[in-house]
């Protein structure tokens, strides 16, 4: 059963990939020097702290780093899933974020075997799943589910296409 409400925001943190690719010659004033230099984190603004805190945990089969009493971060292949409670949110930025209001973003992951994550993942209270696992045209096999603030997230493995 899906959530009667939106996802928890999500607070991008930091944007794209280093700006030094092929496509950058391509772009006007696009420089080498400056600018963006990595993708670090994604911050999941909620009211729901300690539940998410426990649900990543067990999905991501991580412990979080620590850093407040309403902040902290999960490593994840060179970058970090942040949880921030909502409160504290509203005390840096009031008016900036509203919990509940993203219906936008996923949060996608590289696993190694999408089945057997779906086997793993199915024992996680709290977790809603959306699509079983599905192989894309593009390559990817995929399964959908979302996390105790209704969050969609995406596990997928590369797989060979036709």
């Amino acid at each position: 059963m899906l959530p009667t409400r939106p996802p928890m925001a999500i607070l991008i943190l930091a944007a794209l990939l280093s700006a030094a690719g092929p496509a950058s010659s391509q772009i006007p004033n696009v420089s080498r020097e400056g600018g963006v230099k990595r993708f670090s984190h994604a911050v999941i603004i909620t009211g729901r702290f300690e539940a998410l805190k426990e649900f990543y945990r067990l999905v991501l089969r991580a412990e979080p780093r620590v850093f407040s009493d309403d902040y902290l971060e999960f490593q994840v292949g060179g970058a970090a899933l942040g949880l921030f409670k909502e409160e504290s949110m509203a005390a840096i930025a009031p008016g900036a974020m509203r919990g509940g209001a993203n219906a936008s973003v996923m949060l996608e992951f590289e696993v190694a075997d999408v089945d057997q994550e779906y086997a793993r993942l199915q024992k996680i209270p709290g977790l809603v799943m959306v699509l079983p696992p599905t192989t894309f045209p593009w390559g990817h096999r995929t399964l959908y589910f979302r996390d105790p603030d209704g969050n969609l997230l995406n596990f997928h493995s590369l797989v060979a296409t036709p």
